[in-house]
Parts: structure tokens; sequence; C-alpha cells
């Protein structure tokens, strides 16, 4: 049985890395585009009328900067969990 279920546990582990890379340049895009609203809007005057577009740009890239946070520390969990579940499975099946 383990020689059977081996290469399943390494494919589903190759799967599990691949998205948590794919997860990563997703996450690291938000931020760029995080850095990006935060430059033009420190690029644009001030003015009365546009604060609050501003400050609600700025409240949004904070909130979109937290979830990112937020998303690559569970999905670093997730993976690690994983790789753990699929090499005690290998063992066992040993």
């Amino acid at each position: 049985m383990g020689a059977e279920l081996r290469p399943e546990l390494v494919a589903h582990g190759r799967r599990a890395r691949l998205a948590h890379r794919a997860l990563l340049v997703l996450y690291a895009g938000a931020a760029v585009l995080l850095i990006v609203i935060l430059a033009l809007g420190a690029a644009l005057e001030w003015t009365p009328a546009q604060d609050v577009a501003l400050y609600s740009a700025f409240a949004g890239a904070g909130l979109l900067f937290t979830a990112t946070a937020l998303l690559a520390a569970e999905t670093w969990i997730g993976v690690t969990v994983i790789d753990q579940r699929i090499e005690r499975v290998i063992r066992r099946c040993r």
C-alpha cells in the first residue's frame, strides 16, 4: 500500500507548495499595488475636496496590507501542516 500511496502524496505536496508560491506572488502583487496607491496618494495635492478620496485610499491600502499579511501567514501554516501530514503518512507506509 505504501508504494501506491507515495506518488499520490508527493503530488499533493508539490501541489501545496505550488499553491503556496502562487499565493505569495499574489500577495507580492497586492503589496506592489499598495505601494502605488500610497505613492499616488502622497503625490496628490492635499485639497479639502480630495481628502475623503485620499483617506479612503489609505484606509483601503491599510486593510489590503493587513489582509495580505494575514493570508500569507495562514498560507505558510497551511503548507507546513500539509507537508507534516504527508511526511507522517509516508513514514507510516514504510
